[in-house]
């Protein structure tokens, strides 16, 4: 499921998969349902409270009827980022509503991909949490120094907006919604993705679904 159809589509085929019958692509979807909402924001206008309200309960809303689900296991695979720089583009850093926006905007990802996994069924949450435009050494570090070194870049709060993986896992314990339905959170350890122009440091946490 993506936004952009035709490079859903191109990702599909460059895995051979464009013709296995178990393989189905939901594109021109949007995952906030906001998206219309979100082009009216501004640096310089405060967003409605309806607006915040909606960044958190839309995605569940507006792709229940879309969605066939629940699934066994349910993969967002650096969306959270994606979702994150929209606000960023829309409002700025600066705009006084901004935190709220980046939480809004993190909550209700998190609870679409919960609200998507079966019960008893697994969910993995996998975000770039920077990149070696902020820390150009990222290629060098050894692999087994990556967990340290990443632990160190957050401390240093040297990390994407609201990607800190200790404070996701949190989350999944301590939101209303969230901790009703979760049993279990881990943290699984970082590595790379090379994306040709620049690395990503890469963490997940996967989870698992109350059964019943």
């Amino acid at each position: 499921m993506d936004l952009d159809a035709e490079a859903l589509t191109r990702g599909v085929a460059a895995q051979g998969l464009a013709d296995n019958p178990a393989v189905h692509r939901y594109g021109g979807i949007d995952i906030t349902g906001m998206l219309d909402a979100m082009a009216a924001w501004s640096p310089f206008t405060m967003v409605p409270a309806a607006d915040l309200a909606a960044c958190v309960e839309q995605p569940m809303q507006s792709l229940r009827s879309v969605l066939p689900g629940p699934f066994d296991v349910v993969a967002s695979t650096t969306l959270l980022s994606q979702l994150i720089i929209a606000v960023v583009h829309g409002v700025g850093e600066q705009h006084p509503q901004f935190v709220e926006l980046l939480q809004a905007v993190r909550a209700g990802h998190l609870r679409l991909l919960t609200h998507l996994v079966a019960p008893g069924g697994v969910g993995v949450l996998i975000t770039d949490v920077v990149s070696s435009d902020s820390f150009p050494g990222l290629g060098s570090v050894p692999e087994e120094a990556l967990p340290s070194v990443l632990g160190q870049l957050i401390r240093e709060r040297n990390f994407f907006h609201g990607v800190n993986p200790a404070v996701l896992a949190t989350l999944f314990r301590t939101d209303p919604v969230l901790c009703s339905q979760v049993e279990a959170v881990e943290l699984l350890p970082p590595w790379r993705w090379n994306l040709g122009p620049r690395l990503y440091a890469v963490c997940a946490l996967r989870l698992r679904r109350i059964q019943g």
